[in-house]
């Protein structure tokens, strides 16, 4: 379910000798309501002054983004959002972010199955589907029922701090009854900056077809509406220009009398000019999701490995070396998220960087060895969980040496493809 989809939300459109009288007694008037959840619409015949009654008002369900207080990564691990469990995004593009976004609301609807969900599907895509109805009164009746989707595709970008946010109106149906006029109505945005323990930053910015509206049968012909979320590396902080935004879409019908721009869905960004993760010197991201990582024990250019990172995280007290307890992190199962550790971010991470290829020598130094083999370690040693940590919750191994090496390869290369910075947070999935 979408995150603050809960509860009901309504749209007043006003017939034209109210439109612009400023009441907000929206029972007074005849004319178009929306309803968020399409489970509230009222019955044919109903009184509308009875059910406004004992509905929330629109002015009372209108909802400002708040600022944020804490990174996207935390906010999905508490609430359980990864890549998708069961792989099938991921297959389709080799397991590794392509660095730009790919979809579209036709292929959001095809990616959620038209269902109401919102999921951040990798850094670079999102999609968002959402439920909606429309009732219509007339001398205090309800005379007329439809319901829609608001469907919400998002792109993010490398080479670029802006996002790409496109908003449409699908399947649009009078399910009962007669309308009584086919008003123009649209999405509209809304953002909020960042404020935590690491930093702060001011709310991103919005451009482009803001608030742009159709009428239903504009919007079942093929209409959307395109907007751009976007910051600047100065209105970002640390070394790395971070911005971390709110993105809010919002139902919206020009000069409705209730007030009653209502909130669709909401996700975060960030935005980050980070010069270490691959070529490209910015990116935009979607970050309310832990990422993920994966390898294959098939692969025959990183199997061993693959099958070494399985048994450490499934089998631990088999590993070496041993140790009474252990429980060795990463798995999405296990809920311990690994973190990055760039080794050039200060003397700090070069020392623990250090520190965990040291331990990870001492570690294999008691290990036989044949020629053609490195000495494997997990959790990585480019993580602040590696075998120099001094819990004891690692595993090393002897593994082919052109499988170690291309394994490390390819992590290097999905820290930049994915854009994984110093201290995010990741899961490694092993299939």
């Amino acid at each position: 379910m979408l995150a603050g989809l809960s509860g009901l939300l309504l749209l007043a459109v006003p017939t034209a000798a109210h439109a612009n009288s400023g009441s907000q007694d929206t029972a007074a008037e005849d004319g178009v309501y929306q309803v968020a959840d399409v489970k509230d619409l009222p019955d044919i015949g109903d009184d509308v002054a009875t059910w406004l009654a004992q509905h929330k008002r629109p002015q009372e369900l209108r909802a400002e983004p708040a600022t944020l207080t804490e990174k996207g990564e935390h906010w999905a691990a508490r609430h359980g959002k990864t890549y998708r469990a069961d792989q099938t995004y991921a297959k389709r593009h080799q397991g590794v972010a392509a660095g730009q976004g790919k979809v579209t609301i036709a292929s959001c609807q095809t990616e959620l199955g038209n269902r109401e969900d919102s999921a951040v599907i990798d850094h670079y895509n999102f999609c968002a589907i959402k439920k909606v109805g429309h009732f219509w009164k007339k001398n205090g009746k309800v005379v007329g029922k439809a319901k829609f989707d608001v469907v919400i595709a998002g792109t993010g970008a490398e080479g670029s701090r802006t996002n790409t946010m496109q908003a449409a109106i699908r399947n649009y149906k009078i399910t009962e009854g007669t309308p009584i006029s086919n008003p123009a109505f649209g999405v509209y945005w809304k953002t909020a900056g960042y404020s935590g323990s690491d930093g702060s930053n001011v709310a991103c910015a919005v451009g482009g077809e803001d608030k742009k509206s159709f009428t239903r049968d504009q919007w079942n012909a093929g209409g959307t509406a395109t907007v751009t979320i976007s910051s600047t590396r100065a209105q970002g902080y640390s070394r790395d220009g971070v911005s971390r935004c709110v993105i809010q879409p919002n139902t919206h019908v020009p000069n409705d009398i209730g007030n009653g721009d209502a909130k669709v869905t909401e996700t975060g960004v960030r935005h980050d000019s980070a010069s270490y993760v691959g070529a490209s010197a910015s990116a935009a991201i979607f970050d309310r999701v832990v990422p993920v990582m994966h390898y294959s024990r098939t692969s025959t250019a990183h199997g061993e490995v693959a099958q070494h990172i399985y048994d450490a995280q499934t089998k631990p007290a088999t590993t070496w070396p041993k140790h009474d307890g252990k429980s060795i992190p990463g798995s999405i199962a296990s809920g311990k998220r690994l973190m990055r550790l760039y080794k050039e971010w200060d003397a700090n991470a070069t020392q623990a960087y250090k520190d965990n290829t040291k331990a990870k020598n001492d570690a294999c130094a008691d290990l036989q060895r044949v020629d053609g083999e490195d000495c494997d370690e997990y959790p990585f040693a480019s993580t602040w969980e590696g075998a120099g940590d001094g819990n004891g919750n690692f595993s090393v191994r002897y593994v082919n040496d052109s499988q170690n090496r291309s394994a490390g390869a390819s992590l290097v290369a999905w820290y930049n493809s994915d854009r994984i910075l110093h201290f995010d947070q990741f899961y490694v999935n092993i299939s």
